[in-house]
């Protein structure tokens, strides 16, 4: 038991490392885009980030057969995030995310007092608009 746990241990760390070398090449490439073109790929740079965070970040729910599998690839982090990317059915998920986001921040009403709030000019203003 304690050797698979050591084998596992160890192929997690490497998966760790390749996912660091892949996130720090990617942000490079970006580095040489122009404005528009960051803007435009804002979607797969969050759904990258968003795979490098919970690769590395709770990876220990990465069983076995996932680490096998993801370490035949030298780049990982593409593999995941083009699927999160393309992913059917992932707008319906960050819909429900947004939309609990949303409903606990009404019902909390922190942000009336961590947040500026629109004055009585602004929105005479919008309304004149």
């Amino acid at each position: 038991m304690e050797k698979e746990l050591l084998r596992h241990v160890e192929k997690t760390k490497k998966l760790i490392h390749r996912l660091n070398r892949n996130l720090a090449d990617y942000n490079s490439h970006l580095m040489s885009l122009d404005k528009g073109e960051i803007i435009r790929t804002a979607q797969k740079i969050s759904d990258t980030q968003t795979a490098h965070r919970y690769m590395t970040e709770k990876c220990r729910s990465i069983d076995e057969h996932e680490l096998d599998f993801l370490l035949n690839f030298v780049n990982p982090l593409e593999v995941v995030a083009n699927y999160l990317h393309t992913r059917h059915g992932y707008d319906l998920l960050l819909d429900y995310e947004v939309s609990c986001a949303i409903t606990d921040i009404c019902d909390k009403q922190d942000a009336l007092v961590e947040y500026p709030l629109v004055t009585n000019t602004e929105i005479a203003d919008e309304n004149a608009e």
